[in-house]
């Protein structure tokens, strides 16, 4: 249920718990951001692979990180590869290279 919330230390009130979700993708390049995409609700494997096959600006010798969510694991991912990408997986989550807990306690 949306209810509205003061932030720490601010006189503003701000909505959360929206029931609307948006989600934001953009690919990023070493002079800036590419091929916004907004999406009501959440990214699915169809959406994925439909993002992926309409990428125009996806050249050959473009490399592409993905991480392990299961949305990236459908039958298409490939086709990145045969428009001459190159696809590597991140590592899974790990506490160990989370070092923000840490640097907090400092």
């Amino acid at each position: 249920m949306a209810g509205l919330q003061k932030a720490k230390g601010s006189s503003r009130r701000c909505r959360v718990g929206s029931e609307k979700q948006q989600l934001s993708c953009v690919g990023l390049r070493y002079n800036g951001i590419t091929a916004p995409f907004k999406l009501d609700g959440a990214m699915d494997g169809p959406h994925f692979l439909c993002r992926i096959n309409f990428r125009s600006d996806l050249k050959k010798d473009d490399i592409i990180f993905i991480d392990n969510v299961s949305t990236h694991f459908v039958d298409g991912v490939e086709t990145i590869e045969t428009r001459g990408a190159s696809v590597y997986y991140l590592p899974a989550y790990s506490p160990d290279f989370n070092h923000g807990p840490q640097n907090e306690a400092t």
